[in-house]
């Protein structure tokens, strides 16, 4: 996606390619969406395939591979996803006095599916610790 910006002076922070377009030879099962197939077309709605993006430089962005399943960083069916859990599980034991640090150190160990499992715990546990101070001021 950062590739096609630049070629194309398009918007860096749009950068997460799930949001912006669907793989061709995917199908849209999304209801009224009637399992429509997915395909690349230009501003003049003619196919484009993959070789037309041959001239694009080469990405220097990592790839990293996900160490669990997609399917074990989907919300549960009752609707709450594990960040929401991993912020309910922290406001409660700093309310409850736990140690911050120990508090990221287990965070990191649960959440290896994160790409930076040490940066997402550290900001969980300061914006919870955050909040809670918040929440203890008096109301204007």
């Amino acid at each position: 996606m950062g590739r096609l910006a630049d070629r194309y002076a398009g918007d860096h922070s749009v950068a997460d390619v799930a949001r912006v377009m669907r793989f061709p030879g995917f199908r849209n099962k999304k209801p009224g969406r009637k399992n429509a197939l997915a395909t690349w077309t230009d501003y003049g709605g003619d196919s484009v395939d993959p070789a037309s993006f041959g001239h694009l430089p080469a990405s220097d962005v990592r790839v990293r591979s996900n160490p669990q399943p997609a399917g074990r960083r989907m919300a549960v069916p009752s609707g709450i996803s594990q960040s929401e859990r991993d912020w309910a599980f922290v406001r409660d034991r700093l309310r409850k006095g736990a140690d911050r640090g120990a508090l990221v150190a287990i965070l990191e160990q649960r959440r290896q599916d994160k790409f930076n499992p040490a940066d997402y715990a550290s900001r969980t546990v300061r914006k919870a610790a955050e909040s809670l101070q918040l929440d203890s001021q008096p109301a204007r």
